[in-house]
C-alpha cells in the first residue's frame, strides 16, 4: 500500500525544513534508518526505512511548486505502517492544513529516479550489505 500526500507549497526553504523536521520526529520516534542518500530522485528533502531495502518507507521531494510525501506500507506491509502514516501524515496535516491533498493513485507523481550512483550510496550499500 502506498499513499502520496501533495502540500502546495511556494516551495520555500522553510516549508522543505518544517517537513524535514516532521520526518525526522516521525523517524526517532518510530527508531527508523535515514536513507536519503541512497535517493536517486532529483530535489529529494529526505528518505527513511524501516530498515535498508524493508519494510515501510518514507521520503520527501520538491515536483514543481509542490512537496511530495511518499509514504509506503513495505512488501509485505509492516504491522507497525498505520501508527507510523497515522502519526506522520497528522503532523503534516498540523503544519500544512488545507494546504495538504491526499490524491487517488491516479493522481500519483510518479517517481523518476535520474541521478546518478553517488560514491556515498555505494558506501551505505557496503556497509549495510557487508558479507
Amino acid at each position: 500500500m502506498t499513499t502520496q500526500l501533495h502540500i502546495k507549497v511556494t516551495v520555500s526553504a522553510e516549508d522543505k525544513t518544517l517537513v524535514e523536521q516532521i520526518l525526522v520526529s516521525a523517524a526517532e520516534e518510530f527508531s527508523l534508518l535515514e536513507t536519503t542518500v541512497t535517493s536517486l530522485v532529483k530535489d529529494t528533502i529526505n528518505c527513511y526505512s524501516e530498515s535498508y531495502g524493508a519494510g515501510f518507507a518514507i521520503g520527501a521531494r520538491v515536483v514543481g511548486g509542490l512537496i511530495i510525501v511518499d509514504l509506503s506500507a513495505g512488501k509485505p506491509a509492516s504491522p507497525r505502517y498505520p501508527a507510523f502514516a497515522e502519526h506522520t501524515i497528522s503532523g503534516l496535516r498540523r503544519v500544512f492544513g488545507e494546504r495538504i491533498h491526499i490524491p487517488e493513485p491516479s493522481e500519483f507523481i510518479k517517481i523518476e529516479s535520474t541521478l546518478s550512483v553517488s560514491e556515498a550510496l555505494r558506501a551505505f550499500h557496503r556497509q549495510h550489505f557487508k558479507k
